[in-house]
């Protein structure tokens, strides 16, 4: 049976929190064997994601009566706590690094001038590895907020046919950045900034579309689950020498969008839906802090003498413990305060992240 699509969308919620714990495996890969050797291309399901409920929650209301500005803020609020919370502990990192002479990745310069820029989820614009050098996995978050402003100012006001226009030319610049540097694990440095952009763009415009094309939903089938078993296999497989980048390609110009249109179509069961709510709650927190808990729990685990696969298994499950409390206590609360400040009453959950 067929049913318009409900408020929230359980099958999105347990993509994105499936997605989230894949990229934060690829991450944790630097402290030992990562299942997930290619999670960085989950990033693209992020923004297709956000795309798709973007588009759901707020062209009507930005039709009508929601100005840009007010979509503006309330997509800070939802996005700016965890990103903040995530710049502390990116700032508690680096200050260790540097006190214990642990392989420092910033002197007290840039690390200063990089947080000044990243406080306002600004890149740091030192020619240094990462635009967000403290927190490295914020680069998405910045494209996200970036996009959302787009839509919010052009994207919502287009027909189907000009979104369709911007995603293809998007999609050819996603093609001609992953030939050039042999990957799309770009977008997060200066060099690969354009890649970004080009990702961000392309995988929100072609959840706008899903969302647009697909008006109906087939609730409680378990079809629903395929994408997160695809999700799956897509971050682990491992790629074959010299398919890479054409792989890379794939995932995010085809495979990406399916997962997204699989999920915007079918509903996963009742019963499974407080599961998926809490992967949902948690996606964002953990995207937002996992990265430079790496560095943190790496230490303070080998000072106890687990390395390798112990180290993985224990972080992982820390962080992930840790990401429900971070949104019931720190994320909620604030976020509902910042409304009341700014007298804006709710702000759609982030369908990013990264």
């Amino acid at each position: 049976m067929s049913h318009p699509p409900t408020r929230r969308l359980y099958a999105f919620d347990a993509m994105r929190g499936v997605a989230a714990i894949l990229v934060m495996l690829y991450h944790a890969g630097r402290v030992g064997p990562s299942p997930s050797a290619h999670g960085y291309v989950a990033v693209d399901l992020f923004f297709a994601l956000s795309g798709a409920v973007i588009d759901q929650s707020y062209r009507h209301r930005l039709e009508t009566t929601l100005s840009t500005r007010e979509f503006v803020e309330k997509r800070i609020i939802r996005l700016y706590p965890i990103f903040l919370i995530g710049l502390v502990l990116g700032i508690i990192k680096s200050v260790g690094n540097l006190w214990l002479q642990n392989q420092p990745d910033l002197t007290v310069e840039s690390m200063t001038i990089s947080f000044l820029f990243n406080l306002f989820m600004l890149p740091s614009p030192l020619n240094i590895a990462e635009i967000f050098p403290l927190n490295g996995s914020q680069w998405s978050m910045f494209f996200e907020l970036m996009v959302n402003i787009l839509y919010a100012t052009i994207l919502f006001r287009l027909p189907t046919r000009s979104i369709v226009s911007i995603a293809f030319l998007a999609g050819v610049g996603i093609v001609a950045t992953a030939l050039q540097f042999g990957t799309l694990n770009i977008g997060w440095a200066w060099p690969t900034f354009s890649g970004g952009i080009f990702r961000s763009i392309y995988a929100f415009s072609a959840g706008v579309l899903i969302n647009r094309l697909i008006r109906t939903r087939r609730i409680g089938t378990h079809i629903a689950f395929i994408p997160m078993i695809l999700i799956v296999v897509m971050c682990c497989t491992p790629f074959r020498q010299g398919l890479g980048q054409t792989l890379d390609i794939v995932y995010a110009l085809l495979l990406c969008p399916t997962l997204v249109a699989c999920g915007r179509a079918f509903e996963i069961p009742s019963r499974f839906h407080r599961l998926a709510a809490f992967l949902g709650d948690i996606s964002y927190p953990l995207y937002g802090i996992h990265f430079p808990l790496i560095f943190i729990c790496t230490y303070l685990l080998r000072k106890i003498g687990l390395t390798g696969t112990e180290n993985l298994l224990v972080f992982s499950v820390l962080v992930t413990a840790a990401s429900p409390f971070v949104e019931k206590y720190y994320d909620a609360p604030l976020r509902l305060r910042l409304s009341k400040m700014t007298k804006i009453r709710e702000s759609a959950p982030p369908r990013i992240l990264s």
